[in-house]
């Protein structure tokens, strides 16, 4: 699945593939493991010089151009998310993160699980949950204590005449954040659990 450079050209104002060519990209960031792509955007991103924050964004542009793969849409959603080398777009973050879902990426899946929580609609909070049950059925541990959460909590209708969404069964929580903490410890820090 390709997405052609105008339409990232369109959202940039420029043109993505001439840009990539112009300039010497030294990483190749859908290529590079976590550790090494977070040591290099992660710290404090006012201190990444712009023009290197132009390569990132430009390599990005033109692996999802040449090849669309979940860590570089991920990746992609990072920039858009942090507004590394381009403006905070909360939106397009989502977008990029959905696309990484769609092929799969239990990461990305749950990364719109913790988006649309944030979110206050009760329908965001339905697809909050049904990005944490793709990802945990994965088994991505923090995506299991986020199903536990939502029935920790329940998800109701906005119409009070209406049953819950999701009714709160706090036996069935309380296993979920178990196996969460078990497949990896802290992995339910961030969600509220006795």
């Amino acid at each position: 699945m390709k997405l052609k450079a105008l339409f990232l050209s369109t959202l940039m104002g420029l043109s993505l593939n001439a840009y990539a060519k112009s300039v010497d990209i030294t990483i190749s960031p859908e290529k590079v493991d976590d550790k090494t792509w977070y040591a290099y955007i992660d710290s404090d991103t006012d201190e990444i010089p712009t023009e290197k924050k132009q390569k990132i964004f430009a390599a990005l542009s033109k692996a999802i151009d040449e090849n669309m793969t979940a860590t570089a849409a991920i990746r992609l959603g990072e920039l858009y998310y942090y507004g590394i080398g381009i403006e905070t777009d909360k939106s397009l973050a989502a977008f990029w993160y959905i696309r990484a879902a769609e092929l799969g990426d239990s990461y990305a899946q749950f990364w719109l699980g913790k988006y649309y929580l944030l979110r206050s609609d009760p329908h965001d909070s339905v697809a909050s949950l049904a990005w944490f049950e793709k990802a945990a059925a994965q088994g991505y541990a923090p995506a299991i204590c986020g199903v536990g959460f939502h029935y920790q909590n329940g998800i109701s209708s906005d119409d009070e005449n209406v049953p819950p969404l999701l009714a709160i069964d706090e036996k069935k929580a309380k296993a979920l954040f178990e196996k969460g903490e078990k497949l990896q410890e802290g992995a339910c820090t961030g969600f509220a659990y006795d």
